[in-house]
């Protein structure tokens, strides 16, 4: 039996010291080896949720850059996978936005802002619906399914919110 597990023996505090700091080494060089912006590096992502902080519009330039983007792919016949990545990207951001203030609310009365904070929240989850369907027709081999209910109820849902949510 070594000094170190011996019974009742205790590690001498530089060998506790050397071992977390061993560990945090080596968690380090973990994370080093990570990629550090993994949305942005799947094929044709244009922009997805980050880590950092970043502006409702930033989300939402990113979900108008993917479905422009998706829609194209539908159109040019491209693999399902390339296709789901930008489903993905357009999720991710609009989670992302759930969690923001809708740009207009500051021009509202304060007592209707929650009402409008709420109602906003609802429309992306309305959102989420309608692209977890996309998803569904895509990985159905239903592309033609898919553009339909993009050029229907994905732009339907896109006009009201915008009417409803951005500064005039």
């Amino acid at each position: 039996m070594s000094r170190l597990n011996a019974p009742g023996r205790q590690p001498s505090k530089s060998l506790v010291a050397t071992a977390l700091a061993a560990a945090l080494v080596s968690l380090l060089l973990i994370a080093w080896a990570l990629p550090q912006d993994a949305p942005r590096d799947r094929p044709g992502v244009v922009i997805a949720a980050q880590q950092e902080p970043v502006e409702l519009v930033d989300h939402m330039f990113g979900m108008k850059k993917n479905l422009k983007a998706l829609s194209q792919g539908l159109a040019d016949g491209m693999p399902t996978d390339g296709l789901l990545t930008y489903v993905t990207a357009m999720q991710e951001s609009t989670m992302a936005a759930k969690t923001m203030d809708p740009t207009n609310l500051d021009e509202l009365p304060e007592k209707q802002r929650d009402a409008h904070r709420r109602a906003f929240r609802a429309d992306l989850a309305l959102l989420l619906i309608e692209l977890t369907k996309v998803e569904i027709d895509l990985l159905g081999n239903r592309g033609e399914d898919a553009s339909a209910r993009i050029t229907g109820e994905l732009f339907k849902l896109r006009k009201t919110s915008h009417e409803k949510y951005q500064k005039p």
